[in-house]
């Protein structure tokens, strides 16, 4: 059995396809990926296109970031589950049926600790780019550098300084 992205969507919103029969779920999307958010629990799915041609490649993709999302926190709890089809219904997590697709599982951030949240909330500071910044440049060295308005690297700050990142 294969499944539409549309059909995937709508049967991974139903409490019945997680193991723990969540009270609440709440879709997420990203470019690449379908983040389903089932109580304190997240589940993200890769979405097909050409970076994930086969099924076989989305679990390469899903076993290589959750091992180096322990790279950041190795206390974290992340797993890489099958989707698995059995008589017309979708389970993450299930041992029997056809694998159809596969979920890594993590612990859900609150949403006051979003990126998106936090950028509304006006409250992502300097102080926290600055801890963002140290945490990443093991992985990926870049600086933090302030902006003045109408400075050669952006003449359209429109009277605004602001703080940037830049990759080394």
């Amino acid at each position: 059995m294969t499944a539409t992205q549309i059909e995937l969507v709508k049967a991974l919103h139903e409490p019945e396809a997680y193991n723990n029969s969540p009270k609440s779920i709440k879709l997420l999307e990203t470019t690449t990926s379908y983040l389903f958010r089932a109580d304190d629990q997240l589940y993200k799915i890769k979405k097909r296109g050409n970076e994930y041609a086969t099924l076989a490649v989305k679990e390469a993709f899903c076993h290589e970031e959750c091992r180096l999302s322990r790279r950041f926190n190795p206390n974290w709890q992340l797993e890489v589950l099958p989707v698995k089809a059995q008589n017309a219904k979708l389970k993450i997590g299930d041992v029997e049926g056809e694998t159809i697709e596969y979920a890594l599982k993590m612990e859900a951030l609150p949403d006051q600790w979003l990126l998106s949240q936090l950028l509304v909330k006006t409250r992502l500071q300097k102080k926290i780019l600055r801890a963002l910044q140290l945490g990443l440049r093991k992985f990926m060295p870049f600086r933090l550098q302030k902006i003045e308005p109408q400075s050669p690297e952006n003449p359209n700050l429109s009277g605004h300084s602001v703080t940037t990142c830049f990759f080394n």
